[in-house]
């Protein structure tokens, strides 16, 4: 079923370069957030990643701003097998536009 799945995605590739996906399907948990989901079924916050860790598609997770607390808000860059290089390339890109990669988030 794996090599199956790994099939489909890299054929849904075939005609992308790069995908921009989010990291998490939530805003960035506090520490007492991240300590009740550690007590449950953490596969919904996988949602974005695990496809991905799944397949050995490689993937650049990257800060792409903060929300209203401070919390860093992420995106990730997907390519096909491979294609590090460009993954590289194109998080390269971003950063020498914005400067959200410099930013800390005020430890409370």
């Amino acid at each position: 079923m794996r090599n199956q799945f790994t099939g489909q995605v890299a054929a849904a590739f075939q005609d992308i370069d790069v995908l921009l996906i989010p990291v998490w399907p939530t805003r960035m948990p506090t520490a007492a957030e991240w300590m009740e989901m550690a007590q449950g079924d953490i596969a919904d916050l996988l949602r974005y990643s695990g496809p991905f860790n799944l397949t050995g598609m490689p993937a650049l997770t990257m800060n792409g701003g903060f929300d209203q607390r401070g919390a860093p808000v992420g995106f990730q860059l997907v390519g096909k097998h491979l294609s590090e290089d460009l993954l590289l390339r194109v998080g390269h890109a971003f950063q020498s536009i914005t400067d959200w990669h410099t930013r800390h988030p005020a430890l409370a």
